[in-house]
């Protein structure tokens, strides 16, 4: 669904909010669970976050679950995928594994008593690598004039376009071998600068963190092992990726049967490929949960929202642009 729609559709909800007919709209959308997406919660963003549009800042998330306390019930994705999940119900989900989860968003949720999922990208847990979108996003800050030159060259990045849009080209045209190439030639350039970078980041959790929230009642899931773009990726790489980070995060934590695409990008063969890995449920960016399928979980993507906007995504445009996609397919 284009921007401009789902620009409209979120304005909407803005204005049914601020009516007071936001009772009304979730009376009518009670059949339909909710599925919060989070990233990063965290007081501002960072050199590695920025323009991602994936940090909540710490006082909006806990309005967010205050607000979402008083008119959901939040329940366990475990809860939801048995098909326990009462009426009105939420669950929380966050993907990649961001070190504020365990500062920030698991203190709040304790707080409350809220249940919540965290999908692991298995090869930066520890913070021994950092992803290759939180890298190329600090590059492009930190060393601009070389990174560029780098991306344009050995990537095909066209040049002067902002940083997000270098990102988002990256991610479109995604090639491993290229990306990883250009990051290697710049770290070579500024190899100070990279050990720097990473040690002093702490992006992501250990897996002290990811036990300790365990032990908790916190679960967890696979998000592969590099956050690639599926959709460019062979069956077999696919595989790979999905099979590998299985295997890493059973070692630490024990068998996790969820998996989160990527960028929600996926292939037509993904979900096949997930379940041969093992995978039994799969959440997506995007779409609703009318009916239960536990392969393709709509999740709405939560940015900085105030709780008006975290309404406009989660009762009104998520839920519309799912059922126009459902007549026009």
């Amino acid at each position: 669904m284009g921007r401009l729609l789902t620009n409209a559709l979120y304005w909407l909800g803005l204005v049914l909010f601020h009516l007071r007919l936001d009772g009304l709209v979730r009376w009518l959308g009670r059949g339909n669970v909710k599925v919060l997406l989070y990233h990063d919660v965290e007081a501002h963003e960072t050199d590695y976050t920025a323009g991602l549009d994936c940090t909540t800042r710490t006082e909006a998330f806990a309005a967010h679950l205050d607000w979402l306390r008083q008119h959901y019930t939040v329940v366990s994705l475990e809860t939801f995928l048995a098909g326990e999940a009462p009426r009105r119900a939420a669950v929380i989900t966050f993907d990649d594994g961001y070190h504020s989860v365990y500062r920030n968003a698991w203190p709040a949720l304790r707080e409350r008593g809220m249940p919540a999922t965290v999908y692991l990208i298995s090869g930066v847990v520890d913070n021994v690598a950092m992803v290759w979108v939180n890298e190329l996003n600090y590059w492009l800050r930190a060393e601009p004039g070389f990174t560029r030159s780098v991306v344009e060259k050995d990537v095909g990045v066209p040049a002067g376009l902002s940083v997000p849009d270098v990102i988002s080209h990256c991610r479109m045209n995604y090639d491993p071998q290229r990306i990883f190439a250009a990051l290697g030639r710049i770290r070579v350039k500024f190899p100070d600068a990279h050990q720097a970078a990473v040690a002093l980041s702490q992006l992501y959790v250990s897996w002290d963190d990811v036990r300790e929230m365990q032990q908790a009642g916190m679960t967890f899931g696979n998000h592969t092992i590099t956050h690639p773009n599926l959709e460019r990726l062979s069956d077999d790489e696919q595989f790979a990726e999905f099979a590998g980070a299985q295997d890493a995060i059973g070692r630490k934590i024990g068998l996790v049967t969820s998996l989160a695409y990527p960028f929600g990008h996926h292939s037509g063969s993904s979900a096949d490929i997930a379940a041969r890995a093992g995978l039994t449920s799969i959440g997506e960016v995007g779409g609703a949960n009318r009916r239960l399928n536990p392969m393709a979980i709509g999740r709405t993507h939560i940015g900085d929202e105030t709780v008006a906007g975290l309404f406009a995504r989660v009762e009104v445009v998520e839920p519309i642009k799912a059922r126009l996609r459902a007549l026009g397919g």
